[in-house]
């Protein structure tokens, strides 16, 4: 579950930041090897920020780490920040956390070079053609609530 709001009672467990990043009406997902938590679901290049790293620099070094491209933190534009609680299903820790999500528009379809051991496969989707896909927990939503900006754009 995602919140704009703050739930009552919420600890977060640290913050996490993914980019949607943009060609067209297009955006990158990449799907997560069998192994990896989320195994063969699709999701954004994110991840868990470092202790003394900013959230533009974290999505920065998600980004090429997951995917390849190296990016200049004044490209990320700032889209939304949510609150993650998840069920007992994900086990004692990563329950809850602050997601922070930018979007990078690029001008053509970028070379991507996955990290093998958390992705297999990537994609260009419409949010629309995103929305049929096995997504990450919370996917759906942080996908919904970006095409509603993108409409009032």
């Amino acid at each position: 579950m995602i919140s704009l709001v703050r739930p009552e009672g919420f600890v977060s467990e640290g913050d996490v930041a993914g980019t949607f990043i943009c060609v067209g009406s297009r955006f990158l997902l990449l799907r997560r090897v069998p192994s990896a938590l989320n195994g063969g679901a699709w999701g954004k290049a994110a991840g868990k920020r470092k202790p003394n790293e900013t959230l533009v620099e974290c999505a920065c070094r998600e980004i090429a780490e997951e995917t390849g491209i190296a990016v200049p933190p004044e490209r990320l534009v700032p889209f939304v920040s949510v609150y993650v609680v998840r069920d007992e299903s994900f086990g004692p820790v990563g329950r809850q956390f602050v997601y922070h999500m930018f979007i990078l528009r690029l001008e053509r379809l970028p070379r991507i070079d996955l990290a093998p051991k958390e992705h297999d496969a990537f994609g260009w989707y419409t949010c629309d053609d995103a929305l049929v896909l096995p997504l990450v927990d919370s996917g759906k939503e942080c996908i919904e609530l970006y095409r509603n900006a993108m409409r009032d754009v």
